[in-house]
């Protein structure tokens, strides 16, 4: 069947790519679900707590606890671990990890996977170590990434700090992540069915396989066909295709202006249309336009 759908001419790679992983996706939610209502809420939570489940057994062997999966749109964040944040009438209490749809939706596979197993480091920290205080990365949760095959960094690219506040990750060459992202994508268990049309771009960087070449990696070692590949890191929304998905707006900052006096210096900040004037020098103030340096990041 598949080499049936991959003789016919396309108008682009990308399409061939979208409709077989589309087809894919579908087959395998159906086989496996054959008396399931199908349901978009059912469709998307089956495959994320299938990669939750997946990942539990792969990298943490089996030890966590189950959690509640949210999707939560929280300005600037991939996503963040919540520890009990959830109670039952039974008095039950349960963690939360939250995934942004705004976001990963424009990433790639592989960054959607990266997220959720950044938050289950969270959840592993919570439950057998020591987590630090609000926000931030400690050693002992960079230790626990590194020995899982993700590579904490401050900067969103090899060479930054490990710990932190705000902290990014990349995959390591070779390492159980990646190899455990390739072995999911090729299980015909699981599958990723919806996305956010609406999504906005991610700054984060990813160790594509175009990057991966410029530092030597040979993939070759890992055995990974062309498909799993494309699939791995690829955009989420060639789910739907380019067609499918709404060019975010861009929303105008919040952001003060500052403005500085050029006699004496003094500081005044408002919209960046005032037309302000020094009282004591009597001379008009420069506005001095904000920068952003802002990414998103993990919690």
């Amino acid at each position: 069947m598949i080499d049936l759908l991959l003789g016919i001419i396309f108008s682009s790679a990308y399409d061939e790519l979208r409709l077989i992983y589309s087809i894919i996706c579908n087959v395998r939610y159906n086989f496996m679900n054959p008396h399931k209502k199908e349901t978009p809420t059912t469709q998307f939570y089956d495959g994320i707590q299938f990669a939750f489940k997946y990942f539990n057994k792969m990298l943490f062997d089996d030890t966590l606890p189950d959690v509640m999966l949210t999707l939560q749109r929280q300005k600037q964040v991939m996503g963040y671990f919540s520890p009990e944040r959830w109670g039952s009438a039974d008095g039950d209490k349960c963690h939360e990890i939250a995934i942004n749809p705004s976001y990963v939706a424009r990433s790639s596979v592989i960054e959607y996977m990266q997220t959720l197993v950044h938050e289950m480091t969270h959840l592993w920290q919570r439950c057998f170590g020591s987590p630090g205080r609000t926000c931030y990365h400690n050693k002992e949760w960079a230790k626990k990434m590194m020995s899982i095959g993700l590579m904490p960094t401050d900067s969103g690219k090899p060479g930054g700090k490990v710990t932190g506040d705000h902290m990014n990750d990349y995959p390591v060459k070779d390492g159980k992540f990646l190899r455990s992202c390739i072995r999911l994508i090729e299980d015909e268990k699981f599958a990723l069915i919806w996305v956010d049309r609406f999504a906005k771009y991610s700054n984060y960087h990813v160790l594509s396989r175009d990057n991966y070449s410029a530092e030597n990696f040979e993939w070759s070692e890992l055995q990974i066909d062309y498909n799993t590949l494309e699939v791995l890191t690829s955009p989420m929304s060639e789910i739907l295709g380019e067609a499918g998905m709404v060019e975010p707006i861009p929303i105008q900052s919040n952001a003060k202006t500052k403005f500085v006096c050029n006699g004496c210096a003094a500081n005044a900040w408002g919209k960046a249309t005032l037309n302000i004037r020094c009282g004591d020098c009597d001379l008009p103030m420069s506005g001095i336009p904000p920068t952003n340096n802002s990414r998103y990041t993990y919690m």
